[in-house]
């Protein structure tokens, strides 16, 4: 049928219209500021003695943050200190003190309050959040699979698009080199010349 035929034109041009526009696409994900947190938290507050049991329910959290919107709509420290308080609330390790203390300080109340109404607003978020059934799991797996397919199709044009970029940045500095060179061989031809 024509829309499904649209589909697939999108599918297969979507890959080669970013990648001739040079769009790049970054995607910062909270699980780094949570590996912060966890060493902030062993290192400089030592009274949090089970840090390392905060990490199983913090990374469940953040697995289900991925299914929200809540990368749109906040930081990913604050993604993060929600799946930190989220892990605290599964086991009897007790982090308010350290948020307080070591984080917002007595100087940032009104801030302090903010970050919190974000930190609970995520929460509530990710916990309302129903995960994907089998069946969208495998059709989403079968999407991507669609998206690769339509990529080797074209000749990889990710892979290629890596390899054009480094040789466009390996010839625009030859050209600068270049330019630099003609430059200088300009400005020594007046000298001589002045001469």
């Amino acid at each position: 049928s024509g829309r499904e035929q649209a589909l697939q034109l999108v599918l297969a041009l979507e890959l080669l219209l970013t990648q001739e526009l040079r769009f790049h696409v970054t995607v910062h994900t909270p699980y780094r500021p949570l590996e912060g947190f966890l060493i902030h938290i062993k290192t400089n507050f030592a009274e949090v003695a089970q840090a390392e049991a905060l990490r199983k329910g913090a990374e469940e959290f953040l697995q289900r943050a991925l299914s929200t919107d809540a990368c749109l709509l906040a930081s990913p420290a604050q993604i993060a200190l929600a799946a930190l308080l989220t892990g605290a609330s599964h086991t009897s390790v007790s982090i308010e003190r350290y948020i307080k203390e070591c984080l917002c300080g007595d100087e940032f109340k009104e801030d302090m309050t903010c970050l919190m109404d974000t930190v609970q607003n995520l929460r509530k978020m990710v916990k309302c959040v129903e995960l994907p059934k089998a069946e969208m799991v495998v059709t989403i797996k079968q999407h991507l699979e669609q998206c690769a397919t339509h990529c080797q199709a074209l000749g990889s044009p990710c892979g290629l698009n890596k390899r054009k970029t480094a040789q466009d940045d390996h010839s625009d500095g030859n050209m600068q080199k270049k330019a630099k060179l003609q430059k200088d061989d300009i400005s020594s031809e007046e000298e001589f010349d002045l001469q």
